[in-house]
């Protein structure tokens, strides 16, 4: 038997946060912090999670929507392990880190009492309980161990990864999390299984959305330089709005780039 929870609360991107339960084995799939909220509104619902009842926990990738509140449900859930990738977690414990001075900001700035949700003696303390599982290994999870589990690389930012469960009855569960299919600059696409899925659980902002016939990567990032180029020989400045951690990188990667291209 298979049943899937959302317990984040909402409906659209925000405190990514599912239950799955699988041959009689409780697994939460990513423990996100929602962008637009603040204090407990910005939690998924971990009321709803009987104590210790969370056998596995397994983390997507290191964006504070799927991430940000991973302390808080292992003191709730003491009993379950947490899986990653090697990648994720260097990169969760950075992020995390970052959350707590952001929150204690926001506690002083803004009277949100209930901020930091963790401290970083806490976060040292649970870090060092997290599993990193390398790509394309698979292991066992669950009080029974009686559920295999494989990661895949999603090629949407370093370490970030789908995540493969099979239960006793051979039903395969695959999570997607964030995805990117197509190369980019620093990192390649994602490389996942093309069968063997019974059920999919993807994660899908721009599912709805067709990409134009006439776009090609390699034109864009052409378009790109230029549009910066121009830009400042007129004198004028320019920003451009990024995610930190990911496409951040990309940026500063293909600015560099188009810098030694004259």
């Amino acid at each position: 038997m298979i049943s899937f929870t959302n317990i984040s609360g909402a409906e659209e991107i925000g405190a990514n946060c599912y239950l799955l339960e699988m041959d009689g084995t409780r697994i939460v799939l990513d423990s996100g912090m929602h962008p637009k909220k603040e204090g407990k509104a910005a939690m998924p619902d971990f009321d709803s999670l009987e104590p210790n009842s969370v056998e596995a926990v397994f983390l997507s990738h290191s964006h504070l929507d799927h991430l940000g509140t991973l302390p808080v449900l292992q003191e709730k859930q003491p009993a379950a392990e947490v899986f990653m990738t090697p990648a994720a977690a260097a990169l969760s414990e950075v992020m995390l880190h970052n959350s707590v001075n952001v929150m204690s900001a926001k506690r002083l700035d803004l009277g949100i009492v209930e901020y930091p949700f963790f401290t970083h003696n806490d976060l040292d303390r649970l870090s060092d309980a997290w599993h990193a599982k390398s790509c394309n290994e698979v292991f066992r999870v669950g009080f029974r161990q009686n559920v295999l589990a494989t990661f895949y690389d999603a090629g949407h930012i370093l370490g970030s990864a789908g995540v493969m469960l099979e239960g006793e009855s051979g039903h395969t569960v695959f999570y997607t999390g964030d995805v990117q299919f197509e190369d980019q600059s620093m990192i390649p696409g994602a490389d996942f299984p093309e069968s063997g899925v019974d059920t999919l659980v993807m994660e899908c902002t721009r599912g709805g959305f067709q990409r134009s016939a006439h776009y090609s990567r390699p034109e864009e990032m052409v378009r790109f330089g230029k549009a910066i180029a121009e830009t400042l020989e007129r004198g004028g400045a320019v920003l451009i709005p990024v995610f930190a951690i990911g496409k951040s990188q990309e940026m500063l990667f293909n600015i560099h780039r188009f810098k030694q291209q004259g």
